[in-house]
């Protein structure tokens, strides 16, 4: 949604197919995001504007529904203490890269 980044993004790729002569996945990628932000509105709308259809308890219903995130979280953690050799190396050529396009 704008104006994030994702959304900056998404109109670089549409620059990219439209200088490149590419207008028919250029087209499709409009087309496609235009569903998606319609599908993501509709779903905003929905969860805000209805009344709920009854009362809801406060809390996760399960242990189940929590632990993914939980585990998420410390897997994220372990990685920003110690990434591995090989996502520090492609994070220095992106660096590299993205330095050289300057």
């Amino acid at each position: 949604m704008p104006p994030s980044g994702i959304f900056r993004s998404e109109f670089q790729i549409v620059y990219g197919g439209l200088s490149s002569g590419n207008y028919a996945a250029a087209a499709v990628l409009i087309l496609l995001i235009t569903v998606a932000f319609f599908g993501l509105t509709a779903s905003a709308t929905r969860m805000l504007f209805t009344p709920a259809p009854h009362a809801l308890s406060r809390g996760e219903p399960s242990i189940w529904m929590v632990l993914p995130v939980v585990a998420g979280v410390a897997v994220l953690f372990g990685l920003g203490l110690h990434p591995p050799a090989e996502l520090t190396g492609l994070i220095h050529r992106a660096v590299t890269q993205l330095g050289a396009a300057r």
